[in-house]
């Protein structure tokens, strides 16, 4: 590689490292302080952009009605909640609400559900 390419590449590569990083961090759905993975829920979407998923879209919409900014990965506190999740694939696409009850130190994912009728669900996977 020429060195004036190899000049172009680092700067374009420290770009995308750092919009990986923010890809990858959660949005805190919830004021105050930021606490830790043992005392939130975590909600984890499916991202168009993750070759794994095949197109696949899923996240948070809204939690008790109010718009969530990067629903794909979002933190919350444990509690119940109204969601209105999202998702997008090749047979279909819509939004559904749902009530959940988050316990602190899981994570839950959404995913497509094979009932047409469902859609999305949440999925409890793990502790964080």
């Amino acid at each position: 590689m020429p060195p004036s390419s190899q000049r172009l590449a680092w700067p374009v590569l420290s770009l995308l490292c750092a919009l990986l990083l923010v890809a990858c961090s959660a949005t805190r759905g919830y004021e105050g302080p930021a606490r830790s993975a043992s005392e939130t829920a975590l909600l984890v979407g499916m991202s168009p952009f993750d070759p794994l998923n095949l197109g696949t879209t899923t996240q948070v919409v809204s939690v008790d009605g109010k718009p969530v900014e990067g629903g794909t990965k979002l933190e919350l506190l444990p509690g119940k909640y109204t969601l209105e999740l999202y998702a997008s694939h090749s047979f279909g696409k819509g939004t559904r609400t749902i009530e959940v009850e988050l316990e602190a130190g899981l994570r839950y994912l959404i995913a497509m559900s094979t009932d047409p009728e469902q859609l999305v669900v949440i999925v409890p996977q793990r502790e964080r």
